[in-house]
């Protein structure tokens, strides 16, 4: 099992329990970025994802323990 710790920015902190910036979730080897991001219902909010401040695709596999940032398309006016 991994152990990955997940950041959301901006509105996407909504999809976590009171609105914190970030949570400590465990999953096999080989989950995908998307399936973290599914687990907090977020994945069709997710406009861009990174390991360890690297992007990446939301098809990419987790083969170590991380910190995935998901961030929120930026809207402006």
């Amino acid at each position: 099992m991994l152990d990955i710790q997940v950041v959301m920015h901006g509105n996407l902190r909504r999809f976590l329990p009171e609105g914190i910036a970030s949570t400590h979730v465990r999953v096999a080897e080989g989950t995908t970025v998307r399936s973290v991001a599914q687990r907090f219902d977020a994945q069709d909010e997710v406009w861009l994802s990174a390991i360890d401040e690297v992007v990446v695709s939301m098809s990419e596999p987790l083969t170590r323990d991380a910190t995935i940032d998901f961030f929120a398309i930026l809207e402006g006016g």
